[in-house]
């Protein structure tokens, strides 16, 4: 009998990797976001009429028109910015505050003052709006003895509360803007220091006063204060703009003007700084015919929160990614580190947002700690980046350990295969039967028929 050769099949299980396309290329990193952007929502450098020009939005962290933000330019009277930030941290605004004879000799009588009288009591609050609405001199140095101890303690303090908030390219040597020399800032520092502001319950409603009324005192009349910015001044028709909600004005020693405003427009909240433009004189050289500053100003919002809006493009919690995990027990899922708006045009296509996911190229691989840091997620549109939100992981991703198998499994897998073998053993034994049966049958014929012939040659 021939033998019988049985082939069992081989059943090979192929997995497929899913594999997600990250952008890795660290030429394209850059500071989306934030005070330290790299780049603009608006291009180029549109305001002519300005050394210097910026417009940062404060809830997006958004820096929507940048022109030499990091110029070094005098800052004169926003000096006085600085200087009401640190008094409203560290005062009161019921402060009764004494003006002092010290604190008036540090200043000229002929510089913008509110005509302060040494011997006088006025509070913290009455100073500062002397300070940003009248561009007092006088009230910013007696402010800095009351808060400093001494004039130049406070200049002191100036300088280390604004590198506490990352201002690298600014110094300052007094506290009213009068001394150019060695005083320096840029349009990007006053911006942080802005931001220090916008934290500050009462500095904006100072800060966006048109006027203001000094009450008497017992050696003084009643006093009023009354802004240069004409941006709040609806009285001024050829500058009033509605958008604005407070501001400060300065003349560098070229005459040159600087204007900071705050404005609102829907639902975005922003600061606008120009330093550096030039005004335009009557024939005598003296008297203005246009201001510098304000048109420019309303040109720079013009640009940017008339046609611009804030859009909600990730949202705390959702999962934006899914990773496969090298040797993990599980993927690992990606969520942003918070919710996280842009500003895009006001007629954008969202179809059109694009996201790019940094994560420098790397593997995945286990053991991953819920809420750790795995890299960064950038917003773009219309080729610029306008947001990067870190991505966290959503869940922890263990390392892979053998499972443990169940007695009972065992036993059924030992059962199927015994079954499976027995049944073909069983197959076997029958088909040989069935040949051996056949060949039994085939040889008693062949017998049979030699007999036959046998006795056919024998009869």
């Amino acid at each position: 009998m021939k033998k019988i050769g049985i082939i069992f099949l081989i059943l090979c299980i192929s997995i497929n990797c899913m594999c997600i396309s990250v952008c890795a290329d660290n030429n394209l990193q850059v500071n989306c976001n934030g005070i330290d952007a790299q780049g603009a929502i608006v291009d180029g450098a549109p305001i002519t009429n300005a050394s210097s020009a910026i417009v940062y939005e404060f809830g997006s962290e958004t820096m929507l028109l940048a022109q030499n933000v990091d110029e070094k330019i005098y800052p004169a009277s926003f000096v006085k910015i600085m200087t009401a930030v640190l008094a409203l941290e560290k005062g009161n605004l019921k402060d009764q505050v004494a003006v002092t004879a010290t604190a008036l000799s540090t200043v000229t009588s002929s510089s913008s003052n509110a005509k302060l009288v040494a011997g006088e009591m006025l509070t913290l609050e009455n100073l500062l709006y002397c300070m940003l609405t009248g561009s007092a001199n006088d009230a910013a140095a007696v402010i800095a003895e009351h808060i400093g101890g001494t004039v130049k303690d406070f200049v002191s303090l100036m300088n280390t509360r604004a590198s506490e908030l990352g201002c690298l390219s600014t110094n300052f040597v007094d506290p009213t803007g009068l001394q150019s020399r060695n005083q320096y800032t840029t349009a990007r520092d006053m911006v942080r220091i802005f931001q220090a502001a916008r934290e500050i319950e009462d500095f904006a409603r100072i800060f966006g006063a048109l006027t203001y009324t000094v009450p008497a005192t017992e050696l003084s009349a009643e006093r009023v204060m009354k802004s240069s910015n004409y941006l709040i001044d609806p009285r001024q028709e050829s500058y009033y703009d509605r958008r604005v909600s407070g501001g400060r004005t300065g003349v560098a020693a070229d005459r040159t003007r600087h204007v900071a405003v705050t404005a609102q427009s829907g639902n975005m909240e922003v600061v606008a700084i120009v330093f550096g433009s030039e005004s335009k004189y009557a024939a005598d050289n003296y008297t203005y015919e246009v201001y510098g500053g304000f048109k420019e100003i309303s040109q720079m919002l013009n640009l940017t929160i008339s046609k611009y809006a804030i859009g909600q493009v990730l949202y705390e919690g959702q999962i934006v990614a899914q990773m496969p995990v090298l040797n993990g027990d599980n993927d690992l899922a990606l969520i942003p580190a918070g919710t996280q708006t842009v500003v895009v045009p006001k007629d954008v296509d969202m179809t059109q947002i694009e996201y790019r996911f940094q994560n420098g190229g790397r593997t995945y691989a286990a053991p991953i700690a819920q809420g750790s840091s795995q890299g960064t997620l950038e917003v773009w549109y219309g080729g610029k980046c306008l947001a990067e939100v870190e991505l966290l992981a959503a869940n922890r991703v263990p390392i892979s350990t053998p499972k443990e198998v169940k007695r009972q499994d065992d036993t059924t897998v030992i059962t199927v295969v015994l079954t499976i073998l027995t049944t073909l053993c069983v197959a076997i034994a029958v088909f040989a039967f069935v040949v051996h049966c056949k060949n039994v049958r085939y040889r008693r014929r062949a017998a049979a028929r030699r007999r036959r012939r046998e006795e056919m040659r024998n009869g």
